[in-house]
């Protein structure tokens, strides 16, 4: 994963209501309702309820509020392929694409 990606996938993690950080695992965040460590990826799965890769309204609905915020508030767009479900690159894609855009 370039560093563009990861970076917009730690933008991403972050504006769950997580506090991101990194170590040597990895990035990865703490939730602090749940008091443990997550990477994105894993916070992602937690998310994709299906299994398929990919988080679709339904299961962003059902999410933790202020979870994946980002997403919600971008599906249509972040959906590149207009398949129903935003995979973990496809978010990231588009959040990289938006902070070079915006210079960030």
């Amino acid at each position: 994963m370039n560093k563009a990606i990861l970076g917009a996938a730690v933008f991403l993690f972050a504006q769950t209501s997580f506090a991101a950080d990194t170590s040597a695992s990895g990035v990865s965040a703490t939730n602090p309702a749940a008091g443990k460590k997550q990477t994105v990826a894993e916070a992602f799965k937690e998310v994709d309820t299906n299994g398929d890769g990919g988080l679709s309204e339904e299961e962003l609905a059902k999410a933790e509020k202020g979870k994946f915020a980002v997403i919600k508030a971008n599906f249509k767009q972040m959906d590149a392929n207009k398949d129903g479900k935003v995979t973990l690159e496809e978010a990231s894609k588009w959040i990289a694409a938006q902070r070079y855009k915006f210079g960030k």
